[in-house]
C-alpha cells in the first residue's frame, strides 16, 4: 500500500502543477537576495533560485553561485506565504543559465558523467528541501551537444520524478515528443526576441505569441508551457542599452499603460495583462518573471509593480 501511495503522490506532483491559475513563478538570482522576498512570495506559486553552475565533472556542491543563505531565504519566504495564504511556495533551482552552462558540455558526453550529475542533483535537492529543478543549458552548439542535452533531460526527469520532484527546461529549442512527455514544464524565454524588420520591443506581443503558437505546432503541450516575461527594457534605437523596470520607475515612470519610456521599450502592466489573457485563453501553464530584482517594490504594491499586474485581473477597459 505504501508503494502505491508513494507512486500516486509522485504522479500527482508531476501531472497537476500546471492547471491554469496556479503557476506564477519568479526567478530570484543569487545577486538579488536584498529584495523583500517574503512580499513577492505572497503573489508567487513558485520561486526559482538562479543558479548553480555545474562543474565539468557534474559537481554542484560548492559551485557558483547559490549558497546556504539563498536556500534559507527561500524557505523563510515559503513559511511567510503559508502564514498569509495557507498555501506553500514551491522552491526550485536553476542549473546553468547564461555564462553558467559551460560544464554541461563536458559531463553530459558520457553516461557516467550524466549519472554523476543526476546523483549530485538529487543530493542537493534533498539537502535543501527543493521541489523542482530548472535545466537551462544555453548556447548548445551542435547536434552532438543537442543529443547530450536530450539524454541529460531524460536522466534527470526519471530520477527527480522517482523522488516526487519536478523538472522544467528553459529553452527555445525544439524538443522531441518523448522528451516532452517526461518534463513537467517548458519555460519559453519570451524576451530578447529582436528580429530584423520586426517590432523593436524585444518581448513584443506579436512575436511572443507567434513563437508560442509555433511551439504548440511543434507538439509542446499547452499545459506545460510557461511564458517568460521580462522585467527589463531595451532601448528602441540601441537594444544593447538595458534598464530594469525598477530603474525606469526611479527615473519617473508612473503610468502603467505606457510601453515606452525615454526610448526604452518594456512590458508594461497593461501589456502583461494582455499576455496573461493569451496564456489563459490558450490553456498555458502560467508565467515566470525574469527576474524579481528587476521589479519595483512599492508601498501600495509591496510584491512588485509587475508582479501585481501578473496576479491581477484585467480592467474592464482592457477587456473591450
Amino acid at each position: 500500500m505504501m508503494i502505491v501511495v508513494t507512486l500516486l503522490l509522485s504522479f500527482l506532483a508531476c501531472s497537476i502543477p500546471c492547471i491554469w491559475g496556479q503557476v506564477i513563478a519568479g526567478y530570484l538570482p543569487d545577486y538579488r537576495s536584498y529584495i523583500n522576498v517574503n512580499n513577492t512570495a505572497i503573489l508567487l506559486t513558485d520561486l526559482i533560485l538562479f543558479s548553480v553552475e555545474p562543474s565539468a565533472d557534474g559537481t554542484l556542491e560548492g559551485q557558483c553561485c547559490l549558497g546556504s543563505s539563498h536556500y534559507q531565504l527561500a524557505r523563510e519566504a515559503s513559511s511567510s506565504r503559508v502564514e498569509s495564504s495557507k498555501s506553500a511556495l514551491k522552491i526550485w533551482i536553476t542549473v546553468g543559465g547564461a555564462g553558467r552552462s559551460e560544464g554541461f558540455r563536458t559531463f553530459s558526453k558520457s553516461q557516467a558523467g550524466r549519472d554523476a550529475f543526476v546523483s549530485n542533483l538529487l543530493q542537493l535537492c534533498k539537502k535543501e528541501g527543493l521541489n523542482g529543478v530548472d535545466i537551462d543549458w544555453q548556447d548548445i552548439k551542435d547536434e552532438s551537444e543537442y543529443e547530450n542535452f536530450i539524454q541529460l533531460i531524460l536522466a534527470a526527469s526519471k530520477a527527480l520524478h522517482e523522488e516526487g520532484m519536478l523538472l522544467s527546461v528553459s529553452t527555445r529549442q525544439r524538443l522531441p515528443p518523448h522528451v516532452l512527455e517526461e518534463i513537467d514544464r517548458a519555460h519559453f524565454m519570451g524576451y530578447d526576441l529582436i528580429i530584423n524588420g520586426g517590432p523593436k520591443h524585444h518581448a513584443s506581443y506579436s512575436i511572443v505569441t507567434q513563437m508560442i503558437d509555433q511551439w504548440i505546432d511543434w507538439g509542446f503541450p499547452e499545459e506545460k508551457i510557461v511564458l517568460g516575461i521580462p522585467g527589463y527594457a531595451r532601448h528602441k534605437d540601441s537594444p544593447a542599452q538595458i534598464k530594469t523596470v525598477s530603474e525606469l520607475i526611479d527615473d519617473g515612470l508612473d503610468d502603467d499603460t505606457l510601453e515606452e519610456y525615454n526610448g526604452y521599450l518594456y512590458d508594461s502592466p497593461k501589456l502583461i495583462r494582455k499576455k496573461m489573457k493569451y496564456v489563459k485563453q490558450n490553456g498555458l501553464c502560467g508565467v515566470v518573471l525574469w527576474e524579481l530584482g528587476h521589479d519595483k517594490q512599492m508601498k501600495d504594491q509591496p510584491g512588485g509593480w509587475l508582479l501585481h499586474a501578473i496576479a491581477s485581473k484585467r480592467t474592464k477597459k482592457e477587456e473591450l
